[in-house]
């Protein structure tokens, strides 16, 4: 059962090995309670006025609302992209 609370957290990265890392560390310090990798996904989006292809990783994260803030502060101090 879903709890009124609890969301889901979707970030993608270059690198598998990275994003695993990263994950395995959010977990440790409890800002989420799973995550689950998905190792090659491919992106379509648009940077700088241009639409772009890659291939990435993707992980959702499960958490609480709560701690979005602090997850979205950790991603940005470490996070490889822009």
């Amino acid at each position: 059962m879903t709890q009124p609370d609890c969301c889901e957290v979707i970030i993608t990265a270059p690198d598998a090995a990275w994003l695993t890392a990263f994950s395995k560390d959010l977990v440790e310090r409890r800002l989420c309670a799973s995550a689950q990798t998905v190792v090659t996904v491919r992106s379509v989006y648009r940077w700088k006025g241009q639409v772009h292809e890659a291939t990435e990783a993707r992980v959702a994260l499960r958490t609480r609302l709560a701690l979005l803030p602090r997850i979205v502060a950790a991603t940005r101090e470490v996070h490889p992209y822009e």
